[in-house]
């Protein structure tokens, strides 16, 4: 499984759980983005593992433009945590719609393969 396919799957399920009004789901997905974040186990990388026995893939160097040391894929998770979860404390209703917009912005960078928040990421200094 790639970071693509991952993008649209997290981004159907978000929708579903939104749409269906199932908010378990929701907290779920948040749950699983922040351990994601936190450990660094991603699950495009677990199945991949689990895939292939041999991984030919060499470990991932910090570029030489990097500010941080800490990968744009993992500060993606804790901010699509954050931005479906902010919505949901109580009083902040006038930004029901942004859980909405970051499941279409994932199936969206998922179809297209080009990630907005991430280019921004890197841009800004993430490896």
């Amino acid at each position: 499984m790639s970071e693509r396919h991952f993008r649209i799957v997290l981004g159907v399920w978000l929708i579903l759980g939104l749409y269906l009004n199932i908010i378990e789901i929701v907290y779920a997905l948040i749950g699983l983005l922040l351990f994601e974040g936190l450990t660094n186990q991603r699950i495009p990388k677990l199945v991949s593992k689990l895939r292939s026995t041999a991984d030919h893939s060499q470990p991932q160097q910090p570029g030489a433009n990097s500010r941080f040391t800490f990968e744009a894929e993992r500060v993606l998770r804790f901010l699509v945590a954050l931005f479906v979860l902010l919505p949901m404390l109580q009083g902040l209703e006038i930004i029901w719609w942004l859980p909405w917009f970051v499941g279409f912005a994932l199936i969206g960078a998922g179809l297209s393969g080009i990630c907005p928040m991430v280019m921004t990421l890197k841009r800004i200094g993430f490896r």
